[in-house]
């Protein structure tokens, strides 16, 4: 038990703590303990209680990675504005790279009805969690286990959709506390992989000024 010790970044990026699962009180005095809001880590929609309750599960590092829904829901509006303006009625599809939790793909989702999304994660026990999770959600989420390099042209959208890419890949040690994100240093670096996709919008660097929970931002390209 770790009740007395402060729940903060680097405790839940420890390789003691980053990789267990941890319990909803644990979830809860993480937010407390930073944010003075036990609600912090809310995801899919839900606070931390109501999340649990259904069943999900994640690990300690991921109350730091994921994409949090107050921002989530930014990123979502921000691209269904940007959507909204384009006179195009192609379905849309959505490819996430580095989905993590897929709450990022999730809130995009969210705010473009009728999308679908497809995800990409390599490290097997978030995979193995994120796949058990978003099947509680019933959410138009195909989640695909492996590098996205080795397996994008197995699993792509057919040529008569709109494709948006959302780029948010680890941090590594690219976040530095004086000056700040550095985009090429992400791992891996962002800037490098945008190459790899055809894209109707980005959610990477670009002249538009909403920023993405890692430091992208939106452009339409």
């Amino acid at each position: 038990m770790h009740a007395e010790r402060k729940y903060d970044r680097d405790f839940l990026l420890s390789a003691e703590k980053r990789n267990q699962l941890i319990d909803l009180w644990e979830v809860e005095k993480y937010g407390n303990d930073c944010f003075g809001n036990p609600n912090h880590v809310h995801l899919y929609g839900m606070p931390p209680k109501e999340w649990y309750d259904r069943g999900v599960r994640i690990l300690a590092r991921t109350c730091l990675e994921a994409v949090k829904d107050p921002l989530g829901n930014k990123i979502g509006e921000d691209i269904a504005e940007v959507v909204a303006r384009v006179p195009d009625k192609r379905p849309i599809g959505i490819i996430d790279p580095f989905a993590g939790s897929c709450n990022g793909l999730y809130a995009i989702l969210r705010h473009l009805p009728g999308a679908k999304g497809i995800g990409f994660e390599v490290e097997p026990v978030v995979f193995d969690l994120t796949k058990r999770n978003i099947a509680h959600l019933n959410a138009p989420i195909e989640l695909v286990q492996g590098n996205y390099k080795d397996l994008i042209t197995a699993k792509k959208y057919s040529a008569d959709h709109r494709l948006i890419v959302f780029l948010a890949p680890p941090w590594g040690d690219a976040l530095q506390p004086v000056t700040g994100l550095h985009l090429d240093r992400t791992k891996p670096p962002i800037l490098r992989d945008r190459s790899r996709f055809r894209s109707d919008l980005w959610l990477t660097t670009g002249p538009v000024r909403h920023r993405s929970p890692r430091g992208e931002r939106a452009d339409v390209t």
